[in-house]
């Protein structure tokens, strides 16, 4: 009795351990040949990425120069409009230095004034005295072309009525003194016409230069020689003066404020913040491989880590930088997406996960990805097709062109396959 139990229990597991090898070799089979029917629908393309929610202007602000800071006018959380002063430093020593600059300025603008003043009147005295001069040897000149004149009407009268007397000859010698005279006056006319130019023209040019002298101070030109430089220390001293007061460059909201009065503030510290909260905008940087799937106006849902994942906000791609960064040895490119509709709960610095749709193909024939055999730069399919025994297989192999690839793994196939096909995955594919 205790044999024949042995003998059938034997037997019994010998039966088990047949039946387990046949089950794993059909079941090894059915996973080599795991199928997936080519269909026809929709493959969308989402590119997935975090990014932070910020504001589309944003001034950080700090002083060029040390100091200690007198007035505070601005609060955090303030509205301020452009303009506006935020914080200022102590500015007696800025304000002194603007007043000496000034004052010298003036000085020195009226002391050029004045020069130019007493050349045009030394140049009008000088023109009158020249034409009066000018005047009376023309009147010289004049006078002796007269005296001459007679002095020929005696000589002919003489000639003509005591020829060869004493009287004649007296006559004679007379007109030619006067024909010395004339002569001298005219040459005398012609000197003194060249000194009067000469003169006229150094007064002239006198004049000029100290009207461009004048001139430099008024316009501050450096090119023109006079008071430019002084001007520019004026200019410079004014800047100085300006630097001590913080003003909004926009109308916004004071996001950071680190003053207070009495405080000693280095150059360069950052003393406040303003920033457009009524207008954000979303910025992520991506990687290259992704960045080359987007495109400006596309579509992208946002949720925010703080307010989960059930409330989603409509946004849209606005730009991408036109050039790659390096993050941690990674090229990726800026991009900004803008929120649809504002929201009281967006505020700067949140997290945002943003999904771009950047492509759609609409009633498509579609499989897996890992469908898709590539070879020698070709891509096929194997379609399943009755046993043949004779060749000992149940599948063909077809050439395809394969197009979008969806966020899903599934891709689009421009060609080769008509849907309804059921097509062999590669293996160890679900």
């Amino acid at each position: 009795m205790k044999r024949w139990v042995k003998y059938t229990v034997a037997a019994v597991v010998v039966v088990v351990l047949i039946g387990g090898i046949v089950l794993a070799q059909r079941g090894g089979r059915d996973e080599q040949t795991r199928t997936v029917r080519a269909e026809r629908g929709d493959v969308k393309q989402d590119v997935a990425f975090t990014g932070n929610l910020e504001a589309a202007q944003s001034a950080t602000m700090g002083f060029e120069s040390a100091g200690s800071v007198t007035n505070v006018y601005v609060e955090l959380g303030e509205q301020v409009e452009a303009g506006q002063h935020l914080v200022r430093l102590d500015s007696r020593l800025a304000s002194l230095e603007f007043a000496k600059a000034r004052a010298d300025a003036a000085a020195a603008q009226e002391q050029k004034q004045l020069a130019w003043q007493t050349a045009e009147a030394d140049l009008a005295k000088t023109k009158a005295e020249n034409d009066r001069a000018l005047a009376k040897q023309r009147q010289a000149v004049r006078d002796a072309k007269k005296e001459l004149d007679q002095q020929r009407s005696v000589v002919d009268k003489t000639q003509h009525e005591s020829a060869g007397t004493a009287t004649a000859e007296t006559s004679v010698l007379t007109q030619r003194v006067k024909e010395s005279a004339y002569s001298s006056a005219r040459q005398a006319l012609l000197e003194l016409t060249k000194t009067v130019e000469k003169s006229n023209t150094l007064k002239q040019q006198a004049a000029y230069e100290t009207k461009a002298a004048y001139d430099a101070t008024v316009q501050a030109a450096g090119n023109v020689g006079g008071l430019s430089s002084l001007e520019a220390s004026r200019q410079l001293a004014a800047v100085r003066l300006s630097k001590t007061l913080l003003t909004a460059p926009f109308a916004g909201v004071v996001t950071l404020q680190e003053a207070d009065v009495g405080e000693y503030m280095a150059p360069g510290t950052v003393v406040v913040t303003v920033a457009t909260v009524d207008d954000l905008e979303l910025t992520a940087d991506v990687p290259e491989t992704d960045a080359a799937k987007l495109s400006v106006g596309a579509a992208a849902d946002v949720t925010f880590d703080v307010y989960g994942s059930a409330e989603s906000y409509p946004a849209e791609l606005v730009a991408v930088a036109p050039a790659a960064k390096l993050i941690e040895g990674v090229p990726t490119f800026e991009v900004k997406l803008r929120l649809i509709s504002s929201d009281p709960k967006f505020k700067p610095g949140l997290t945002a996960n943003i999904t771009v749709h950047a492509a759609e193909k609409k009633g498509v024939v579609a499989v897996p990805r890992r469908a898709v055999i590539t070879r020698d730069g070709k891509e096929f399919v194997r379609v399943k097709e009755p046993f043949d025994r004779a060749q000992g297989k149940g599948e063909r192999e077809v050439e395809v062109k394969t197009g979008l690839l969806g966020s899903d793994g599934r891709v689009e196939i421009i060609s080769g396959l008509s849907g309804g096909e059921e097509i062999v995955l590669a293996n160890g594919a679900s």
